[in-house]
């Protein structure tokens, strides 16, 4: 789902939205013996709810942004009782500046959007290693959230 508004400020114009997605079940089979099971909000798999919102504002030629993502908390099922993996929530900047076209022409058509995604380099909700003897420094779900941390970029952007 996708719910987004646009309102003219006198400051500049605001753009306001959120993206989701809402998994209502998963449901695998294995081979053709075995039964059913839901693998929905389970590690390694698609959680039920993922969220983006997003706040830009736009000023002459400046965008300046900035977005909460969300992921839903789920379980690790391979113990009993299953182990509770937290939410994972975010957030990211940019800022973006385009130069128009009474600039110079080698600047005409061109963008530079300094971003910071994960800003507050929060570390993703812990998950054992799936073969700790194999990959014993694992403990993430690389389905569900990134170890990145905090990441800086600067983007030139030419158009002709």
């Amino acid at each position: 789902f996708k719910v987004d508004y646009e309102a003219d400020l006198p400051i500049g114009t605001l753009n306001t939205g959120i993206d989701g997605t809402y998994i209502f079940n998963l449901r695998e089979k294995v081979a053709p013996a075995t039964p059913i099971a839901s693998i929905l909000n389970t590690q390694y798999n698609p959680v039920d709810l993922k969220l983006r919102a997003q706040g830009i504002l736009r000023h002459g030629n400046f965008d300046f942004g900035v977005f909460v993502n969300y992921v839903n908390s789920y379980h690790d099922n391979r113990s009993a009782p299953a182990t509770p993996i937290s939410s994972w929530l975010t957030f990211d900047l940019s800022a973006d500046y385009r130069f128009d076209a009474e600039s110079a022409s080698y600047l005409r058509e061109t963008a530079v959007t300094l971003s910071v995604t994960n800003v507050a380099d929060t570390n993703p909700p812990f998950v054992a290693s799936p073969q700790p003897v194999l990959t014993p420094g694992l403990t993430f779900d690389g389905a569900n959230a990134n170890v990145w941390g905090r990441v800086i970029s600067l983007q030139l952007t030419k158009q002709w």
